[in-house]
């Protein structure tokens, strides 16, 4: 049906709308289509055509269906007083205060028609649909195989010109995407908080990657056109036991996009795998993307399983920030290195919401594992701000790799010679 429904309408094109901010008014127009009224426009002035307007407040709620959207509010009491809760909607939510900026530049995809899509510029990504992922171009393939009908809630990230991402891995499983941006915003810090909230005291683990300017996702799951391995989840203990189901482009293709259904009641991971790419893909099995050598994990009162690795090499007059949960905490979460040609990566988990110390060379840091009721944690200082026990800490090597394991009983580091 929704398919069906797309296919009636030109190709969408994405627009710009004018900045937003709390105290303005926003104009709306709408088009009715089978039956329903349906968002046409948005305009930070009064349009010729009959429109209803809003009052922009603290934040944006988007009410749509899996076809288009349908009304937009700025609180749910008016929600309540439209009477507006029909089956087959749902509501999403702009905010229009923790965005670290001025103004909220808005993203739009329209038919021609209707508004599709509505999202904030400065984090574009997880626009959600249901049933039919609206996903640009032809190229659109589905790990595994194609879900069966029924309605179901999609969220899509574009992987285009991004800087990074980020997975969130509970247990093992992954129950979170973040694509970042070029430009530096608080959404990263909204995204983190609401995963928190979801999971409660639950504990999530923040893997972070960082993709050079121009680098491609080239392969899911997944590789770069640099030729860099990721890998969200665990280590495998064993890599000649692990597989990856994956899907790879012909000559010079890359992924554009991926969706996926969320993690629910129901479902505990990501589900309903697919990505859209810029030319054809064929699928491929037995592919290991497992990021180096199988090590030993700690052996801290937690089945293999439990724990993440990461690993990155090591050269001279590199730079280290220590990721913290704050400037007083010791101990670290992760590392994000900077070598001489400007490229980057990471060990650990590096939070764009916790604390991030300056740049050190790394020939002037020492580190140490420690653990405090079986518990472990990696600390790593300049060697001018270790006061005493110098002798407790260890030098690290300006040429060589680093491996990181993280996972629920906390963090250790090693240098393989």
């Amino acid at each position: 049906m929704a398919a069906r429904r797309y296919s009636k309408f030109s190709d969408p094109a994405w627009t710009d709308i004018d900045p937003l901010k709390p105290g303005m008014t926003l104009y709306m127009t709408f088009s009715e289509f089978e039956g329903r009224q349906y968002l046409a426009g948005v305009h930070t002035r009064p349009p010729r055509q009959r429109t209803k307007s809003l009052y922009i407040r603290d934040q944006l709620l988007i009410h749509r269906d899996h076809f288009a959207i349908l009304n937009l509010y700025s609180t749910r009491n008016e929600i309540i007083f439209d009477g507006s809760r029909e089956k087959s909607t749902y509501y999403y939510t702009i905010d229009m205060r923790n965005t670290g900026l001025k103004d909220v530049k808005l993203h739009a995809c329209s038919d021609g028609r209707f508004l599709r899509v509505l999202v904030p510029k400065s984090y574009f990504g997880d626009v959600i649909e249901w049933d039919t992922p609206f996903v640009p171009g032809p190229n659109t393939y589905w790990f595994f195989r194609r879900p069966s009908s029924g309605l179901k809630r999609y969220e899509y990230h574009n992987t285009q010109d991004i800087s990074g991402l980020t997975g969130v891995v509970l247990g093992a499983r992954t129950v979170g995407l973040f694509c970042h941006g070029r430009q530096p915003t608080m959404s990263f810090e909204l995204f983190a908080r609401q995963l928190k909230k979801r999971y409660e005291e639950k504990k999530l683990i923040f893997l972070y990657f960082p993709l050079e300017t121009d680098e491609k996702v080239h392969t899911l799951a997944i590789t770069t056109s640099l030729n860099r391995n990721y890998c969200f989840g665990p280590q495998p203990q064993r890599e000649d036991y692990f597989e990856y189901e994956a899907l790879r482009p012909l000559s010079t293709g890359y992924v554009e996009g991926l969706f996926y259904s969320s993690p629910n009641d129901s479902v505990h991971a990501f589900s309903d795998l697919g990505l859209s790419a810029s030319n054809v893909y064929t699928r491929i099995s037995g592919l290991n993307i497992s990021p180096g050598e199988s090590l030993p994990c700690p052996s801290v009162d937690s089945p293999q399983e439990g724990w993440c690795f990461s690993k990155a090499s090591l050269e001279r007059n590199s730079t280290i920030q220590v990721c913290r949960l704050s400037d007083s905490v010791q101990h670290c979460l992760g590392v994000l290195l900077t070598y001489p040609n400007g490229k980057r990566d990471a060990l650990g988990q590096v939070r764009f919401d916790k604390y991030l110390s300056k740049s050190w060379d790394i020939e002037d840091c020492v580190f140490r594992n420690v653990t405090i009721k079986h518990l472990l944690y990696v600390e790593i200082k300049k060697r001018s701000d270790v006061a005493d026990g110098i002798d407790d800490w260890y030098d690290l090597p300006a040429q060589g790799k680093v491996v990181w394991w993280c996972g629920l009983n906390g963090d250790q580091i090693g240098i393989l010679r």
